[in-house]
C-alpha cells in the first residue's frame, strides 16, 4: 500500500472530516459526563469504519483498522483527527454508491456521499445525522434484526383506521415528551434540560399501549414484526440522535475546535430547535398517511427509546436482549378489563377528535387510491418507448429479494404501493449482482413482484440502436445474446450477460436469462 499522496479536497470533504472529528469528540465526552449508557452502552464512534465517497468517482475510508488494498494512505490535517489515519481510493469500487453501510476490507461501514454534507444543514444537524449512521452499523452486531421489507407491499398504509388510531400514538408520545423536556425546548439557546413535567409515564405507558393494542388488533403477526423492526433498527438511531442533541445542548458541553471551525460558534445553539423539530413529527404520522409503512416508525421508535428511558433503567440491555421497544413499555402495564378499557379508550378517542381524523382519513384512502391507480395507468401508457426488463430467471420465485446474490437499492420512502404485487417507485432504483446492473435514475419505475418484472418508460422514439455481443442491433427488431448486453438511454443504464430482446408493440421486452 502506497503511503502520503497528496490528494485535492473538496469543502464538502473539509466538512464531512470536521463533523467526524466533533463527533468524537461529543460522544466521548458524554459518556464521560453522563456515563457510557447514556447514548448506548458500548457504542464507540471512533471504532466504526466509515467511508466518505464522491459519486463513482473517489473516496477516503477512515477508522478502519486494516483498509482493503485498493487504498492508499494520505496525510491530511484536520482539528481532532490527528491521530486518525486517512486512506484514499480514486474510480469507482463496486460497492459504492451505497445506502448507508457497505461491506469493506472484512468490516461493517457507514457510506456517506458527500452530498450530506451541505452547506444548507446547520453543523449541529450535519454532527449527529453523522452519529446516527455510525450507530447503524454499530446496532447491527447487536443482532437486531432487520424489517423484512417483503412486507411493505403488503403493509395497510391506505387503511383509515390503522391510520386515525396510528396519529393517536404520535400524539399520546409528543405531549409526554415535549412536557418532560419543555424546559429544554424552552429555554434560551445554548442552555440544557432541566428537571421537569407533570404527565406521569405510567398513565402515558397505559395511555399508549391500549391505543396501540387496538390498532392492532387486524394486523398479522408479520405485520407486527415488521413494525418493531423498523421501531428499533431505525428508531434507535434517531433516539441516540437526539440524545446526543440534548447531551450537547446542555451548558455544560463544550464543542470541540472542529466544530467551532465548521460553525462558527461556540455551543450547540441550534439543539433546542432541533429537537423540537423531530418531535414535532409526532404529531405527523399516519396523518392522510403520513409514513404510515415506513418512516412513522422511526419516529415512534425513537419516542419509545426517549419514553422507556423514564420507565425502564435498563431498557437498553433488554433491547440488545432481542426485547421490542413496545414490550418494554407495556411489562408495567396493568389493563382495566372490560368495560374499563373500553371507557379509557373512548375517552381518549374524544380528546384526539379520532371520529373527525377517521373521516379525514376514509376520504384520503379513496382520493389515494383512485390517484395511484391513475398513475399506473399513465406510466404503463406515457408517450415514448416502454421497456420492460424481466429478472424473474435470475432468482427463484420462493428466495426473490432473500437472495445474497443480487441488491435492490430503492427509496422505501418513495415508494407508491398500488396493490400486494405492484408498486411505484417514484425516485428510480438500481438491481444488480452477477453481471446484471439495471439503474434506473430520476425515472418512476413499476415493479410487479409476483412476476419479476420492472417496467419503465423513457421519452425517447423511433429505432434504438443498442449493443448485444459487442454489436450493435437495433431493439426495434429483437434480438439475442450470449456474451453481454448493454443499454444506454436517458435515465436507464442497463447491462446483463445473456437474454434476448423481443418487441411486443406495446413494450420493448428484455429478458434476462443470466
Amino acid at each position: 500500500m502506497r503511503r502520503d499522496r497528496a490528494v485535492e479536497l473538496r469543502p464538502a470533504h473539509i466538512r464531512a472530516f470536521l463533523c467526524l472529528a466533533e463527533a468524537r469528540h461529543l460522544v466521548r465526552v458524554l459518556a464521560d459526563r453522563l456515563g457510557g449508557d447514556y447514548l448506548w452502552p458500548g457504542f464507540d464512534v471512533t471504532r466504526v469504519p466509515v467511508i466518505f465517497y464522491h459519486d463513482g468517482s473517489e473516496a477516503f475510508l477512515l477508522q478502519h483498522p486494516d483498509p482493503p488494498d485498493e487504498f492508499e494512505r494520505v496525510r491530511i490535517p484536520i482539528p481532532g483527527l490527528e491521530e486518525a489515519e486517512f486512506h484514499y481510493h480514486r474510480g469507482p469500487l463496486p460497492y459504492l454508491p451505497a445506502v448507508r453501510e457497505v461491506e469493506a476490507g472484512g468490516l461493517r461501514t457507514a457510506a456517506l456521499p458527500l452530498s450530506f454534507f451541505s452547506t444548507v444543514a446547520p453543523p449541529e444537524a450535519l454532527t449527529v445525522g453523522l452519529v446516527h449512521d455510525l450507530f447503524h452499523v454499530f446496532a447491527a452486531s447487536l443482532g437486531l434484526e432487520a424489517a423484512d421489507l417483503r412486507v411493505l407491499s403488503r403493509y395497510p398504509e391506505l387503511d383509515p383506521t390503522n391510520n386515525a388510531l396510528g396519529t393517536l400514538e404520535g400524539l399520546i408520545l409528543h405531549d409526554f415528551l415535549t412536557d418532560t423536556l419543555r424546559d429544554f425546548l424552552t429555554e434560551a439557546p445554548g442552555t440544557g434540560p432541566a428537571p421537569g413535567g407533570g404527565v406521569e409515564p405510567e398513565r402515558t405507558a397505559y395511555e399508549f399501549c391500549l391505543v396501540r393494542r387496538e390498532r392492532r388488533g387486524p394486523l398479522e403477526d408479520e405485520v407486527i414484526d415488521y413494525e418493531q423492526q423498523l421501531e428499533a433498527r431505525e428508531g434507535l438511531a434517531r433516539y441516540v440522535e437526539v440524545k446526543a442533541l440534548i447531551g450537547a445542548g446542555s451548558p455544560e458541553y463544550e464543542p470541540s475546535r472542529a466544530f467551532r471551525t465548521l460553525s462558527g460558534r461556540d455551543t450547540y445553539s441550534l439543539a433546542p430547535e432541533l429537537v423540537g423539530n423531530r418531535l414535532a413529527r409526532l404529531r405527523e404520522i399516519n396523518v392522510k398517511a403520513a409514513g404510515a409503512a415506513w418512516w412513522r416508525f422511526f419516529e415512534t421508535g425513537m419516542a419509545l427509546g426517549l419514553f422507556a428511558d423514564h420507565i425502564e433503567p435498563k431498557w437498553k440491555s433488554e433491547v440488545a436482549r432481542g426485547a421490542t421497544l413496545d414490550s418494554v413499555v407495556e411489562r408495567g402495564v396493568r389493563f382495566l378489563g372490560d368495560p374499563g378499557d373500553e371507557r379509557e379508550l373512548d375517552r381518549l378517542k374524544e380528546k384526539y377528535d379520532y371520529e373527525s381524523r377517521l373521516e379525514t382519513e376514509w376520504a384520503f384512502s379513496l382520493d389515494e387510491r383512485r390517484r395511484r391507480d391513475g398513475l399506473l395507468a399513465r406510466l404503463l401508457g406515457a408517450e415514448g418507448t416502454r421497456f420492460t426488463f424481466d429478472v424473474s430467471d435470475l432468482i427463484p420465485e420462493e428466495t426473490w429479494w432473500d437472495s445474497g446474490r443480487f441488491t435492490m437499492v430503492w427509496d422505501p420512502s418513495a415508494v407508491d404501493t398500488v396493490s400486494q404485487n405492484v408498486r411505484i417507485h417514484k425516485r428510480g432504483l438500481r438491481f444488480k449482482g452477477f453481471g446484471t446492473d439495471l439503474r434506473f435514475k430520476d425515472l418512476p419505475v413499476v415493479e410487479d413482484l409476483k412476476h419479476r418484472l420492472f417496467h419503465v418508460s423513457v421519452p425517447v422514439k423511433g429505432a434504438l440502436n443498442l449493443e448485444g455481443d459487442g454489436h450493435p442491433f437495433s431493439l426495434g427488431l429483437g434480438a439475442q445474446f450470449e456474451d453481454g448486453l448493454e443499454v444506454r438511454l436517458p435515465g436507464v443504464h442497463a447491462r446483463a450477460r445473456s437474454g434476448y430482446v423481443k418487441n411486443l408493440g406495446e413494450t420493448l421486452y428484455i429478458k434476462i436469462t443470466r
